[in-house]
């Protein structure tokens, strides 16, 4: 029987990790953030009045068994001067929006997407209900939507909550966290992705009663209005403070410095590399297993990232190799 790993997360970091495990003989399963709201998922959730469905998008994408030509297809963004709401709108999302109205459920609208991308494994949205992060900052401010918690030059955030209080986690995601044998949380943006999943109601249940290794990948970086001045020690106590005690077992650490080059590149978009310092070391000692390797890509040329920020990815075959390493212990 195969031994099965559950992601959980969005953006590109989860995506990262969903296609270095691919060609690997193992059940993977993404479970995946839906409460994103700006840029071309935004639109999509406006016009079809859906969960947001640009992670899942990728996440798909990442497991997709399809000709390239077809997953450049979905990855494709409009350009469109005369009609600015559709310029740069992924159609990959376009597609989800309208599976939604024709089946008359995101749910179907995923699976439906899942069959025809030939998806080796599942892809499931943490939940299936359409509502939105939102912050408490330090200054007792109140921001609404993933959009606005994330935008920088505002006090710091103290908590995030969900705007829905009958969210609830997708039933396939619970029995998926039940019976997996890895469990990895992140990559990604510290409150908007990864807390914004932990928010969901039941999952933090879901995660303290199962018998899986519960894998944090740490992040490369830091985040302009997120995590400024954040260390590897204060990314792990905040992601703890939304769990249940012990529930993260193992904290995979990238030990790897970037170039020079890179590093000056950070600091000119305003992105400060996370390094693992003898101060983490001494105080998250006793709390988890820390695991340190080189996990990130080699140098690469500017992604084309539509109104995002670049950072230094996990590279997918290293990670990959990790959680295969952990799984055979």
């Amino acid at each position: 029987m195969k031994k099965k790993i559950v992601c959980i997360g969005g953006g590109n970091g989860t995506s990262q990790v969903l296609k270095g495990l691919r060609s690997y003989p193992v059940e993977v399963t993404g479970i995946i953030g839906v409460t994103d709201s700006g840029r071309s998922t935004g639109k999509a959730r406006i016009l079809a009045n859906i969960p947001a469905p640009g992670d899942i998008r990728n996440a798909l994408i990442s497991l997709s068994g399809v000709d390239e030509f077809i997953r450049n297809a979905f990855q494709f963004r409009f350009k469109s001067e005369r009609l600015p709401d559709y310029d740069g709108m992924a159609l990959g999302n376009l597609f989800i929006a309208a599976l939604s109205q024709m089946t008359g459920s995101f749910e179907k609208a995923v699976e439906q997407t899942s069959k025809l991308l030939k998806v080796r494994g599942s892809v499931l949205p943490i939940m299936i209900q359409s509502t939105h992060i939102a912050c408490e900052r330090t200054d007792g401010t109140i921001d609404v939507e993933e959009i606005n918690v994330r935008r920088v030059g505002k006090a710091p955030i103290k908590r995030l909550f969900l705007t829905d209080s009958s969210a609830s986690l997708h039933p396939k995601a619970r029995v998926a966290i039940q019976n997996a044998d890895i469990i990895t949380i992140g990559p990604g943006s510290l409150f908007t992705t990864i807390i914004g999943c932990l928010l969901t109601p039941g999952l933090k249940d879901a995660l303290s009663h199962t018998q899986a290794k519960v894998v944090f990948l740490m992040n490369t970086t830091s985040q302009s209005g997120q995590t400024e001045g954040y260390s590897v020690e204060n990314h792990f106590t905040t992601l703890c403070s939304y769990l249940a005690k012990n529930t993260i077992d193992i904290c995979l650490v990238n030990n790897k410095k970037p170039s020079e080059k890179q590093l000056e590149k950070l600091a000119f978009e305003g992105t400060t590399y996370l390094p693992l310092t003898r101060l983490d070391i001494k105080k998250m000692k006793g709390m988890v297993n820390l695991i340190q390797e080189d996990l990130i890509e080699k140098p690469h040329a500017q992604r084309s990232l539509w109104n995002k920020q670049d950072t230094i990815c996990h590279d997918p075959q290293k990670v990959a190799k990790s959680l295969m390493r952990l799984l055979k212990k």
